[in-house]
């Protein structure tokens, strides 16, 4: 378990600050809280995440380390807390639980400086493993937070303005969801519906923000259309990039029962229409269990996605170019290098 902890933990580089995707008369408190900033020297930080909670787990004393590795030292340099990044990587957002409501801190990433906060009712938190808890737009606007604690047959979700710090709207769905992504101006909320009839099944949904409505039909794949939803979802979620522009959200999920994994492309629009998606078998070993070391990295230009297994000796390079959502069926490995491991 201690080698795994730390293979992912060094995995997790390259795309960490990716992950970091009715209405409401609640009262929101708001503040502006200044700290101590250190001192930052020139050139590239690399962010880690450092205290890994396995899935299913409860606990959330995580913390993302930040090190300069051009330094002279290149020691621990500043820490953070677990949450979610601006697209541009510049801020951090996290959401804290405390008595009964929850404190919202935004959070400049290379001084660790607290440029802005405020509190809302509710309990909901940034610092969960599996990344469905909480999503947030591409320039950080537009946050959605899943109340934790609830059962399987009610689901609570609230959207946040973090630039006004307050709720903007409570959603309440019947049935077990979780946050998939949000699009660029907080008009969609794309939810993965957990059907509980099978061990990692369900569907993709898109809930309309301004008509407050769940459309009706699923997101599928229509490669293999299925009125219904596509049967071939199922599996857990184990890390996500998102294009440039945040129009697009490429998830990585495994299905270890069925030794399978695939990329999920979506596209994330803010004119809710039927929309579609497109899932990318990556490779596989004998082993299932080594699925859980593949990670995703985006190259700068966002025009390549690349799925890299170290356990299983592979890089997979995905052409992502186009910028048509039907665009994304032209979308394929188009090279994979094996390396020794």
């Amino acid at each position: 378990m201690q080698k795994k902890s730390a293979l992912r933990l060094i995995v997790t580089l390259s795309a960490l600050l990716s992950l970091l995707a009715a209405c409401s008369t609640n009262t929101t408190t708001n503040n502006t809280t200044t700290t101590v900033a250190p001192t930052v020297p020139p050139g590239e930080n690399i962010y880690v995440l450092d205290g890994y909670t396995p899935l299913g787990s409860t606990s959330y004393a995580q913390q993302i380390v930040a090190v300069h590795p051009a330094s002279a030292n290149p020691s621990s340099l500043l820490s953070l807390p677990a949450g979610l990044s601006s697209q541009d990587h510049q801020r951090l957002y996290t959401a804290t639980p405390a008595n009964g409501q929850t404190t919202i801190s935004v959070i400049n990433t290379q001084s660790g400086t607290k440029m802005h906060t405020f509190t809302i009712p509710g309990t909901y938190s940034t610092a969960s493993a599996s990344y469905d808890s909480a999503v947030l737009s591409a320039n950080g606007q537009w946050m959605a937070l899943r109340q934790l604690g609830q059962s399987v047959n009610a689901t609570s979700i609230v959207l946040v303005d973090t630039q006004a710090g307050k709720v903007t709207q409570t959603i309440h769905l019947n049935g077990d969801f979780t946050l998939d992504a949000i699009s660029p101006s907080g008009k969609a909320l794309y939810l993965l519906q957990k059907l509980n009839d099978s061990p990692g099944h369900y569907y993709v949904r898109v809930f309309n923000v301004l008509d407050n409505t769940l459309e009706d039909t699923p997101i599928v794949d229509k490669t293999s259309f299925n009125p219904s939803g596509d049967p071939n979802m199922t599996g857990v979620a184990l890390t996500r990039q998102v294009s440039n522009a945040g129009t697009f959200a490429y998830t990585l999920y495994i299905d270890t029962r069925r030794n399978y994994a695939f990329v999920h492309e979506l596209p994330l629009n803010d004119q809710v229409y039927p929309t579609i998606a497109h899932c990318i078998d990556l490779p596989v070993g004998k082993s299932a269990d080594l699925l859980h070391f593949y990670t995703l990295a985006l190259s700068p230009d966002g025009g390549t996605l690349y799925a890299a297994n170290g356990a299983l000796g592979v890089v997979s390079s995905i052409n992502v170019t186009s910028g048509d959502p039907l665009g994304i069926f032209n979308d394929k490995v188009q090279n994979t290098t094996h390396f020794n491991h």
